[in-house]
């Protein structure tokens, strides 16, 4: 963990969206974001924002003209699904929370700042069965598990990218059960993993084989945990896992230590069945 600071002069009518504490003045924009993973900043003349303070967060959304009208729906998500991982995990460190479009494909997380790519808000459709709902519940979890509870992304992604593909799960179980099925079959589908879920990057030859291996393996270890805990106790298990790993790394070892602890059954045949 860091704390950040950072002035940036841009030229007229640039908005500049990043995490943290921000005081601007004219075109001088300065951001103070504490005990971050990283900062990152995304900037644009096009921006239109809509915010909304909520339990002693401010949640806003920055989007692109041409989905203007989405706003809302991605700051909706957004505001449920920090408020669902607040509830099972423990509480979201930072005053705010900005969510940015990006004009390419690609969604990412960064401490207390989402970038959701325009590809997701092309895909809404006027249900909650689209990546735009999905890929807002995924990257706001990140904001827990990546932000908060930190991991080293190259040799053990799981642990934030599974637990992120867990809640995507965990959003549809919690505001929409009759999607639930549609989640697996779309976000998880049949496709077997190549490697064990703790595998680390270099494992894979294709950005495919990764995602099915870690981030869709990851969301089924997690739920195989949970039917084997019952849930009561699983969630005794995540809640004690972010209290002891906030801000700082964990490792594999660390989260088998905490389950070992919380679990009161046995897990080794699901550890086995997903961890080399």
């Amino acid at each position: 963990m860091a704390d950040y600071t950072a002035i940036i002069t841009t030229t007229p009518d640039v908005t500049v969206v990043a995490g943290g504490d921000l005081l601007r003045t004219g075109n001088v924009w300065h951001y103070d974001l504490p005990r971050a993973r990283t900062f990152g900043m995304i900037a644009s003349k096009q921006y239109q924002a809509l915010s909304l303070p909520f339990g002693g967060v401010t949640y806003t959304v920055y989007a692109l003209p041409r989905h203007w009208p989405l706003a809302s729906i991605a700051l909706k998500t957004t505001i449920q699904a920090a408020l669902l991982y607040t509830s099972l995990y423990g509480p979201y460190p930072y005053d705010s929370l900005r969510v940015a479009e990006f004009s390419g494909p690609w969604s990412m997380e960064f401490s207390g700042f989402v970038v959701l790519g325009a590809s997701e808000f092309d895909d809404y459709d006027g249900t909650l069965r689209n990546r735009l709902i999905r890929i807002t519940a995924h990257e706001v979890s990140h904001q827990w598990w990546y932000g908060v509870v930190g991991d080293d992304q190259i040799r053990e992604p799981w642990l934030d990218e599974g637990l992120a593909r867990f809640n995507e799960l965990r959003y549809y179980e919690a505001y929409a059960p009759r999607d639930v099925t549609w989640w697996w079959d779309n976000a998880i589908g049949v496709n077997r993993p190549t490697a064990p879920v703790n595998s680390p990057v270099s494992a894979f030859n294709t950005h495919n084989a990764y995602l099915i291996s870690v981030y869709n393996q990851g969301a089924r270890f997690l739920d195989a945990l949970r039917k084997r805990l019952g849930v009561n106790r699983f969630n005794v298990f995540l809640r004690d896992l972010y209290q002891r790993g906030a801000f700082r790394l964990i490792t594999t070892q660390d989260f088998l230590k905490v389950l070992q602890e919380d679990a009161r059954v046995d897990v080794r045949g699901v550890v086995r069945r997903f961890l080399k």
